[in-house]
């Protein structure tokens, strides 16, 4: 299944090295392979000089049938010579999912692999370069190796720990760390809608808070956020949560909407609640509320994040060590 993913990590001279795999990069699978697999620089640094991937195995080796008879073996003379039991060992032996296939090496494709000369490059570059998620190993506070989920905020750090399981959390969209053992359940199953149904009340509450908090601080009204469904309204299905703000000190409620499905992991919650604040406003609102005190709020409200969560994953990233 095709699902993007960027893999790069820091280098001896604190810069960045960057490849890709270009099927299952979801964390659920490639997440858990390089935390358990490839969780030291070396053998990350080994990977990443593949450069892009089509699959990411549990090791760097060729499968037999690709070294010993290339790409294309099961054309290849000397392979259609080997009696059929071989024939078919090997070719079940290719599509183990402990093999990793570089589209240079593997496929004879164009080789292809990112360097920067240091972490705030290749950040600057990920803002037009992301996948669907987007991996880094860097260090830990304790100067050991660690692996991050890179975002628009923040490294968040990626682990593994079967002991303490919420799969919801694959639904919500500002936590902190990504547990591997969260994204390893059956999303056919019945339960995702329980989880779907869990998160989605959590991060209602969120939003709802977050609200409230914009309007004792800047005396933007005192009703209560609400909750209706949206139907198709703007572009997608589901709940909304209605803000409903004034003018500072203002008596005349606007209903302004944040959308559910719009609220996305990895984008800065308090950024996106704003942002969607901001266009429902100008979309419902007279001609010029951009030139209001509400719509300047939330816009400084919103540029203040944008600064603060660049300043925040600089900060981080400046203190990544290589751990050789």
């Amino acid at each position: 299944m095709s699902d993007l993913a960027t893999i790069a990590m820091l280098t001896k001279e604190n810069g960045v090295k960057v490849s890709s795999v270009n099927n299952n990069g979801f964390i659920g699978w490639t997440g858990q392979v390089l935390v358990k697999n490839y969780n030291d620089f070396a053998k990350a640094e080994k990977l990443i000089d593949l450069g892009d991937l089509q699959e990411l195995g549990t090791t760097t080796d060729q499968c037999e049938a690709i070294r010993r008879y290339g790409q294309h073996y099961y054309r290849n003379e000397k392979f259609l010579a080997l009696p059929k039991e071989k024939q078919e060992r090997l070719e079940k032996d290719s599509g183990s999912s402990k093999y990793t296939v570089a589209y240079h090496r593997d496929l004879g494709d164009d080789y292809f692999i990112y360097s920067f000369a240091t972490v705030p490059a290749y950040l600057n570059w990920l803002k037009q370069n992301r996948g669907n998620t987007d991996y880094f190993l860097g260090s830990n506070d304790k100067h050991e190796p660690q692996w991050y989920v890179v975002d628009n905020t923040s490294f968040k750090p990626l682990f593994i720990d079967e002991s303490n399981v919420h799969p919801e959390h694959c639904f919500l969209s500002n936590i902190h760390s990504y547990n591997v053992a969260d994204y390893q359940f059956d999303f056919s199953t019945e339960n995702m809608k329980e989880y779907q149904e869990k998160a989605d009340k959590e991060k209602i509450n969120n939003i709802e808070a977050y609200i409230s908090e914009l309007q004792q601080k800047y005396s933007l009204g005192s009703e209560k956020p609400s909750v209706t469904n949206i139907g198709f309204q703007y572009g997608g299905w589901g709940e909304t949560v209605v803000a409903h703000l004034t003018q500072p000190n203002g008596k005349q409620y606007f209903g302004l909407h944040v959308p559910l499905y719009l609220i996305k992991d990895g984008k800065g919650f308090e950024r996106q609640i704003l942002k969607q604040l901001e266009d429902s406003l100008i979309k419902n609102a007279p001609k010029g509320i951009e030139d209001t005190s509400l719509y300047k709020i939330l816009d400084k409200e919103y540029r203040d994040y944008v600064m603060r969560d660049t300043e925040n994953i600089l900060e981080q990233a400046s203190q990544f060590a290589y751990v050789g």
